[in-house]
């Protein structure tokens, strides 16, 4: 069966109820009747503009309840849906096409202005709303009767964290066991949920199941482009969200705000359950954001990948052990890297990040999270840079937020070296150098982008290759 077809002949039993709903402009919702009309009409205009099977469209946007359904309405023509990431330069732009096409250049007749209901515009045709004005009832499905292992659906990115953007192709047989997780217990709705709030940039897998949870009739999905912590709090509040993911920076936001007294801890009053995840979480953050939900609530992490999409998940009848990403999903083996006392995943870094100091490995992640520990440390990322010997080794460098409160000088480089070799094994110590700037560059999902690392300005008090203090060396 093809993804189309799957998820047409799961419709809910109101199909005028909102289910896709714009945040920041409420009065802009979809209902599953002009969710499915939508997306035969953009795939009847899309056809119209020459659009062949197997052919990719590209959305640039940030979120809107309209990005999957252009995103659905591509498949239904026959072709491949590749959402990138709205922060995206020209320069990454660029990497984003020849990642996923074997040819540059595209002739300006082929670029649609997404112009969704209630964001028209009258610059440019094509747009979306020009699409939507085909006719849905000589919608045909293309991909009825193909191989749903070969038809290629979607075309998703890698982070880009550790080196060039990559491409996976996602075939409609992957697509459709993907939501058919949805059905499972862990991530099924609870009672009484009422919606799932999505900030995060919908390019990701992420947004695909926000919005394939809403289509199924699962649960109604608010989609918004705000990015501050305390805007979050205010829409969460407003629709008395019950299910929303964060990425740990948010987490870290919706603490740091409540704490300030900025906003209430009676804005997550009604959260049902949060799925934190993207990135590695301190365990004193952990412990800080689970105090501040309601007793109800359940706090969850994960981990999965753009080609696996979710490998663990942390039951719902279990509470989140910090350093661990749960138990593995049903259908996902692993040979190894279970905790044999608990049966759950730790994910202690990405093999390529890790690099060699005297022969010994070091894990980034790690001496992030021993950094984060030190109370004038805001926010810290980990590289390696060459060693100072130039014997082709390396030592460890680090990239350093200070908090804004108190003196800055307080926090010397000397002492962030002093202060991991005082917790870790001398080699991990950032010797190599310290770098002192005003933010880590992360990308939406709250990854660090080690390989953007050296383009931060340095700040007052930055040093290069520092030694260890002797009693450190013992």
């Amino acid at each position: 069966m093809d993804y189309l077809s799957y998820i047409f002949s799961r419709q809910p039993e109101d199909i005028d109820l909102p289910i896709l709903i714009d945040a920041d402009q409420p009065r802009r919702t979809i209902s599953w009747r002009q969710y499915a009309s939508a997306v035969k009409r953009i795939a009847v205009g899309l056809r119209a503009l020459g659009l062949e099977q197997h052919e990719a469209v590209g959305l640039l946007s940030p979120n809107d309840p309209y990005y999957y359904v252009l995103a659905d309405g591509v498949i239904a023509a026959g072709g491949t849906f590749a959402g990138i990431a709205p922060s995206a330069k020209e320069a990454e732009l660029v990497n984003y096409i020849q990642a996923g096409s074997k040819s540059m250049g595209i002739d300006e007749s082929r670029v649609i202005l997404f112009d969704p209901p209630g964001r028209e515009s009258e610059k440019r045709q094509p747009s979306l709303s020009s699409l939507l004005d085909s006719d849905e009832s000589v919608w045909q499905n293309p991909c009825e009767g193909g191989d749903p292992t070969k038809m290629v659906a979607m075309r998703q990115y890698t982070s880009g964290t550790t080196g060039g953007t990559k491409a996976v192709d996602i075939c409609h047989d992957i697509l459709i066991e993907r939501v058919k997780r949805l059905d499972d217990a862990d991530l099924s709705p609870l009672q009484n949920d009422k919606g799932a709030l999505h900030y995060i940039a919908m390019f990701g897998v992420g947004g695909g199941m926000t919005h394939a949870k809403a289509v199924l009739g699962k649960l109604p999905a608010y989609f918004t482009s705000a990015s501050d912590a305390a805007q979050i709090l205010d829409l969460v509040q407003l629709f008395g969200i019950t299910l929303i993911q964060l990425a740990v920076p948010m987490m870290e936001g919706f603490i740091a705000a409540i704490h300030a007294g900025v906003r209430s801890q009676d804005t997550l009053g009604s959260l049902q359950s949060v799925l934190v995840g993207g990135a590695a979480s301190r365990k004193e953050g952990v412990e800080d954001f689970a105090a501040l939900l309601p007793r109800h609530a359940i706090l969850r992490t994960g981990y999965g990948s753009t080609e696996g999409a979710s490998i663990a998940t942390t039951p719902a009848d279990m509470v989140w052990t910090p350093g661990y990403v749960g138990l593995l999903t049903d259908d996902v083996e692993i040979k190894g890297f279970l905790d044999p006392g608990n049966g759950q995943l730790a994910v202690t870094g990405r093999f390529k990040e890790i690099f060699k100091v005297k022969s010994q490995h070091v894990s980034p992640v790690e001496v992030e999270d021993e950094l984060r520990k030190h109370v004038l440390i805001a926010d810290a990322a980990v590289t390696s840079v060459t060693s100072r010997r130039d014997d082709g080794d390396d030592e460890c460098m680090a990239y350093v937020v200070r908090r804004a409160a108190g003196d800055k000088s307080d926090l010397t480089a000397q002492d962030v070296v002093d202060f991991v070799a005082s917790r870790l094994a001398p080699h991990k110590a950032p010797t190599g150098g310290v770098v002192f700037c005003d933010r880590i560059l992360r990308n939406d999902t709250g990854k660090v982008m080690r390989r953007r690392l050296r383009e931060l300005q340095e700040g007052p008090g930055s040093a290069r290759y520092l030694s260890l203090s002797a009693e450190k060396e013992k």
